[in-house]
């Protein structure tokens, strides 16, 4: 190679470089998430350890080993308002009308069992658009509405204080 060359590389190697959507690869915990391996029980006891970081309280889950839980996977309050929280971690990617379809059901558990609303979780990715249709068809039906899509769950989850959930539930630890 010839010092021309050199030269070139070296400077070539020293500019700063920026990373293209394409060069990004998924984190440990956005692919233990969407998908997801450990079937519904442990998919509900993590929503409500999360739920636990996001500071609901009197965290009730209704039946994580399976039976009847009457629309609700799992109770909790907060800020004076009382949830139904609602889990959907299916094992591969699903289109929104199958994610629309559980969220309109479990809505249906928030309403009869009289609460303010609904906090549904879900390892998919969802746009703003879907996440607002879900806010929208939760008020048609005088309910409150929050998503966890698999974006809000990384920035629950990556962080230091989410870090026992993802060693407990993603099986993920941090490397030296």
């Amino acid at each position: 190679m010839d010092r021309g060359a050199v030269k070139s590389a070296i400077r070539w190697l020293a500019q700063p470089k920026i990373a293209s959507a394409s060069d990004v690869s998924a984190s440990g915990t956005e692919t233990a998430l969407r998908e997801w391996r450990y079937g519904s029980t442990q998919a509900e006891r993590h929503a409500a350890s999360v739920l636990r970081l996001e500071k609901y309280q009197n965290i009730e889950p209704q039946a994580p080993l399976g039976g009847g839980d009457g629309g609700a996977d799992i109770l909790c309050d907060r800020g004076g308002r009382l949830w139904v929280a609602a889990v959907y971690f299916p094992p591969t990617n699903q289109d929104f009308k199958e994610i629309e379809k559980k969220f309109e059901h479990d809505l249906q558990g928030a309403k009869k069992r009289k609460r303010h609303g609904i906090v549904f979780i879900t390892n998919q990715r969802l746009t703003r658009g879907e996440r607002q249709t879900f806010v929208e068809t939760a008020l048609r039906e005088k309910q409150e509405c929050i998503v966890y899509d698999v974006e809000r769950l990384l920035g629950v989850l990556d962080s230091p204080e989410g870090y026992g959930v993802c060693a407990a539930y993603l099986r993920i630890t941090m490397n030296p």
